[in-house]
Parts: C-alpha cells; sequence; structure tokens
C-alpha cells in the first residue's frame, strides 16, 4: 500500500463482485474509512469519497505529531488537588491573565475539597462527559439544591476544563454543550432608604455608619471596609472606591470589577460619613483591653466576638466590625448579659 492510501481503506459492500473475489473490479459505490491511533486509541471514522477520509487521516496525524488530540488520563481528583495548591500559592491566573482574588480562590477551595474531588475524583478527565456532569446536577437538583448553588459547585470543575483543552490535554470541554437546572427562587427584595433609616436608628452610631454606607452608597462590606480617609471627598460629596478587603485573611484587593468608581455621597449618608472622618475607632487590638472596652472578659471577648473582627492593614491598630456578621455577635453579647 502506498503512503497516500496508508490509513485508508474501502469498505465495500456485502454484494460487491469484489468481496466475493479480490481479483474481481469493484461492482459498488465504497465508502472510504480513515483509521489512526490517537491518544493510544484507535479511532476511525467513515466517509462517501476517498479525499474526505484523506484529509481526516492526515488531520488526526497532524493533531498527534503536535500533541493537541489527546485524552488525558490523570484522574480528576489529582489535577483538583493540584488547582487547589495553585490558589493557595497565588500561582494560577483567571483567563484574563490576573490573580484570582482572595475569597474566590477560598471558595474554589472549600468546593473542590468538599464537593469535586468526592464526586468526580476517581474519573479520568476523558471520562467526564457532559452527560455525567448532567446527571450529577439532577441529584443534587432532586436533593433540593438550587440551580444557582449547583452552578458555583461546578465552577472549579469547569475552569479544570478549560485548563485542559487549553493546555491540548483535551480536545472540547464537556462544558461546551451542557444543560444543567433552571435558576429559581424568589427575587430579592432590597430595603428602601426609610427602612434602612429605621434600623440604622436602633444600632450604635460606629456600626450605623457602616451599614448606612452600605444602604446609602451601595458599596460592598470588602469595599467599606477598604475605605481610607483619602477617598473621601467631602468638597466634591464623592467616595472614590478602589479597593476592597477580604476579611479572613485580611487583604486588600482590588474591587469585584477590577476598576475604580466614584460614588456619590447623598444628603442622607453625610451626616454618618462626616462623624466617621471626625472619629478615629478606639477599640484597640490588644484582646485584653478590647474585652474591657466591650465589657467582656478576655477569654469570653476571645471566643464570641473576636472572630467576627478583622485588622485593616491601612490602619494599623484598628479593629473594624464585619457588617454581615454585627446582627450575630449582637445576638450573642446578649445572650451573654452584656
Amino acid at each position: 500500500m502506498s503512503n497516500k492510501l496508508r490509513g485508508v481503506r474501502a469498505r465495500h459492500s456485502r454484494g460487491c463482485a469484489s468481496v466475493a473475489s479480490p481479483r474481481k473490479r469493484c461492482s459498488c459505490q465504497p465508502s472510504w474509512e480513515a483509521a489512526v491511533v490517537v491518544g493510544g486509541k484507535l479511532r476511525r471514522k467513515s466517509f462517501p469519497n476517498r479525499a474526505l477520509a484523506i484529509a481526516q487521516r492526515d488531520a488526526w496525524r497532524l493533531a498527534n505529531a503536535q500533541g493537541e488530540v489527546h485524552a488525558k488520563q490523570t484522574l480528576v481528583g489529582v489535577v483538583a488537588e493540584e488547582f487547589a495548591e495553585s490558589l493557595k500559592g497565588g500561582t494560577v491566573l483567571t483567563r484574563t491573565r490576573e490573580p484570582y482574588k482572595a475569597s474566590t480562590a477560598r471558595s474554589y477551595i472549600r468546593v473542590l475539597k468538599r464537593t469535586i474531588i468526592p464526586e468526580f475524583g476517581t474519573l479520568r478527565l476523558d471520562e467526564v462527559t457532559a452527560k455525567v456532569i448532567e446527571k450529577k446536577a439532577v441529584e443534587w437538583s432532586n436533593a433540593g439544591t438550587s440551580g444557582s448553588t449547583i452552578r458555583n459547585r461546578l465552577m472549579p470543575l469547569r475552569v479544570i476544563f478549560a485548563d485542559a483543552v487549553r493546555n491540548r490535554d483535551l480536545p472540547a470541554s464537556p462544558f461546551d454543550h451542557i444543560r444543567l437546572p433552571k435558576i429559581k427562587g424568589p427575587r430579592l427584595r432590597y430595603v428602601s432608604w426609610e427602612e434602612g433609616a429605621r434600623v440604622l436608628d436602633l444600632l450604635p452610631p460606629q456600626i450605623a455608619r457602616v451599614y448606612a454606607t452600605g444602604i446609602y452608597a451601595g458599596l460592598r462590606a470588602g469595599e467599606i471596609g477598604a475605605l481610607r480617609r483619602e477617598d473621601i471627598d467631602l468638597d466634591r460629596l464623592l467616595i472614590r472606591v478602589d479597593e476592597s478587603i477580604d476579611f479572613p485573611s485580611s487583604t486588600v484587593d482590588g474591587t469585584k470589577t477590577r476598576g475604580t468608581r466614584a460614588v456619590p455621597i447623598v444628603p442622607e449618608l453625610l451626616p454618618y460619613i462626616e462623624a466617621a472622618m471626625m472619629t478615629v475607632p478606639a477599640l484597640a487590638l490588644n484582646i485584653e483591653e478590647a474585652a474591657r472596652a466591650c465589657g467582656l472578659s478576655p477569654e469570653t471577648f476571645d471566643r464570641h466576638v473576636r472572630p467576627y473582627v478583622a485588622q485593616v492593614p491601612v490602619s494599623p491598630g484598628v479593629v473594624i466590625f464585619r457588617p454581615e456578621t454585627i446582627a450575630k455577635w449582637l445576638q450573642e453579647t446578649e445572650e451573654l448579659g452584656t
């Protein structure tokens, strides 16, 4: 067989004269099959004419030579562990070529450890198909998991397969044509300014300033925690927002959108901003002093209050309360009789 036809053969019909006797001429219209070993597996495909079969064979050969198409035999669990370690070390980048935010990296690591590795870890990358993922998503949905939670659980796995395709370990990602449960649930109802004002009247001044900035300026908790005095322009009544703090790790990073924006200070917010600019939080980092300021023993403070505070790197010696846990802290301190 000539090199031109190696890996390509004619497939005759059963009634063809050449099948009964190789010396006889073909009496049918044969199809043509391309056959090449790709990634350790024999791949075959039939075509109506020889030219198409030769083109497919050459494409497979080129892919083999360039290492573009092969089913990687590595287990998902191994890749997931490597991905988690890269997230911890900050050595992996997003698709926009930027480091992952601390909160995103932490949530990915949690999902990898709790869900991806236990559910998919023993499968090879090429064994995880869209059907396998959809079946698992249906199981989660039937167990009461919301559609948005299912998507969040699968996001690290989606990143793993996107990297595998980009690194030419797989020809395509199973997420390319996947169907997941629909996101359902009640629409969020946002607090009106009138409702917010009534809540602010019930809070201590130091805490009310934090909530007021969220209600009237629309800042996220991390953005509020990263605000500095130089970010407040009382002359032009603007707040510059360009950083966000990750409370658990006390690291300051860019905002969620990685940009800078100017937020107007509305009249309802102005008194809270002015009061914050004139005072400095007095709660010290020393546990004994902080406990004394709260009227608690050092042991009680360390156990019930300290988990909900974080040091702001841009303001050494200052402790701020995490807005999303203030209510829980107030409830616990009330139960302790303080």
